[in-house]
C-alpha cells in the first residue's frame, strides 16, 4: 500500500470514528438510542467539511460546527469559558496518570506511580471527611503517608510540575480560536477540576502559546467542581452581571451535561482518535 493510499484510509477512518462518537453522544444527550441523526452525517459529508478530524457539535441544535462558525456565534456571549486539559492543552501521553510513570523512573522511587494515586484518593477522603468536599490541592496529595518514599515531597512535588510542563502541548485547533478572540477584544476564562493551582495553570498556558485569560477557575481552590455542576454556578456568580457564557471543553459530562446553568450555552469539543 503507498503512502498516499495509507493516509486516505487513515483520514476516512478517523471521520468514521468521529461520526460514531457525535451519533452516540447526541443520542446520550436526547436520552434516544436510534437513529434519527442523519442530519449530522449529512453535515459531514458535505464539501466544506469531509477533511476535517474535530468540530464542535452543539447537541440542542443538532449542529457541527468549524471553527470559523465558532468565532461568528461567539460575537452573542459576554464571556467564552474553555476547559483546560484535553481541550486548551493536550499531554504527549496516553493517559494523565502516565506522568507518574515517567516520574516513577526518572526519579528512581519504587512504585511511585501506585503510590501517588493513592495518596490521592486518601487525600480526598480525607478531605471529605473534614470538609464535604473531596477537591484537594497538591500539597495535601504529597502530605499523605503513601508518598513517604525516600524524597523529599517538595522535591516530589516541583518533579511533578516540571513533569506536566514537558509534557503538556497546546492543542492548534483551540490555540487558535482562543487567540482570534482575544484579538477580537472577547473576555477569556477557563474552568478546570484539577488539583494544580490557577497560578501554575496560568503558566502552563502561557508557556504554551496563550494570551493572558481574564479569569481561571480551578476546583481545589473553589471547593467545587464542574463534574457536579456547582463549578459552574460559581464562576457565573463571581463573573458578576447578567452575563451569557459559552463554554467549550471536551468531557461530555462535565462540560456538556453538567453545564446547567441557565446563562451557559455549551459547545462539546470532539476529535477523531482511531
Amino acid at each position: 500500500m503507498t503512502e498516499k493510499l495509507r493516509n486516505r484510509v487513515h483520514r476516512r477512518l478517523e471521520l468514521a470514528s468521529l461520526r460514531k462518537k457525535i451519533l452516540f453522544y447526541q443520542a446520550a444527550y436526547d436520552k434516544r438510542y436510534f437513529s434519527e441523526f442523519i442530519c449530522l452525517l449529512t453535515m459531514f459529508l458535505d464539501k466544506t467539511n469531509h477533511r476535517r478530524q474535530e468540530c464542535f457539535v452543539d447537541y440542542d441544535a443538532q449542529t457541527v460546527l468549524s471553527t470559523n462558525q465558532v468565532l461568528q456565534i461567539a460575537d452573542k456571549y459576554d464571556v467564552i469559558s474553555f476547559d483546560v486539559f484535553d481541550t486548551l492543552l493536550f499531554r504527549n501521553v496516553n493517559k494523565p496518570t502516565d506522568v507518574f510513570q515517567l516520574l516513577e523512573t526518572e526519579n528512581k522511587v519504587y512504585a511511585f506511580s501506585i503510590k501517588r494515586k493513592q495518596a490521592e484518593e486518601r487525600a480526598r477522603r480525607k478531605k471529605y471527611l473534614a470538609t464535604g468536599t473531596d477537591e484537594v490541592t497538591l500539597q495535601e496529595i504529597y502530605q499523605m503517608p503513601e508518598l513517604n518514599c525516600g524524597v523529599s515531597p517538595e522535591k516530589l512535588m516541583a518533579a511533578e510540575r516540571a513533569k506536566e510542563i514537558a509534557c503538556c502541548y497546546a492543542n492548534p485547533v483551540l490555540k487558535q480560536l482562543v487567540n482570534e478572540l482575544f484579538v477580537g477584544k472577547k473576555r477569556i476564562i477557563a474552568i478546570s477540576d484539577m488539583y494544580l493551582d490557577s497560578g501554575f495553570i496560568r503558566c502552563l498556558l502561557k508557556a504554551n502559546g496563550y494570551p493572558q485569560l481574564d479569569r481561571i477557575f480551578v476546583s481545589n481552590e473553589c471547593g467545587v467542581n464542574k463534574s457536579s455542576g456547582a463549578l459552574f454556578d460559581l464562576v457565573y456568580d463571581k463573573l458578576k452581571g447578567n452575563v451569557r457564557v459559552l463554554h467549550i471543553g471536551d468531557n461530555f459530562h462535565s462540560d456538556v451535561m453538567k453545564c446547567k446553568n441557565k446563562a451557559f450555552d455549551r459547545l462539546h469539543y470532539l476529535r477523531a482518535t482511531c
